[in-house]
């Protein structure tokens, strides 16, 4: 297995110890330091980036997404058509209603 390959394999487990490191990190700079600070800041910042890479698939979960991503796309084909079978339906059934002659018997004159 390549170097590439293997890095995103491995990244979601090489994450969470460097993002534990920085929750630390802002925890200590917060005794002496303002959250207005830039070092804070910026381990902020750190801190943000590496929550959101490890908020990204790696190759692992790709099967799994790539099924669950077939299944959706196959119900949303189901339902668009089912949709569009009902539609014409409720729109033969409006015509065949309008095209009914409705009589009126008068059973008692006012």
């Amino acid at each position: 297995m390549g170097a590439p390959t293997r890095a995103s394999f491995d990244a979601p487990a090489d994450l969470k110890p460097h993002i534990r490191a920085k929750v630390v990190q802002i925890a200590y700079k917060g005794q002496f330091a303002t959250h207005s600070n830039p070092d804070v800041l910026k381990t902020k910042d750190e801190l943000r980036v590496l929550n959101k890479q490890l908020a990204i698939p790696c190759l692992s979960e790709a099967p799994t997404l790539g099924l669950q991503y077939t299944r959706l796309k196959r119900q949303a084909a189901t339902h668009r058509r089912t949709y569009e079978l009902l539609t014409r339906q409720y729109a033969m059934a409006k015509i065949e209603e309008a095209k009914e002659k409705i009589t009126f018997q008068i059973i008692d004159r006012a």
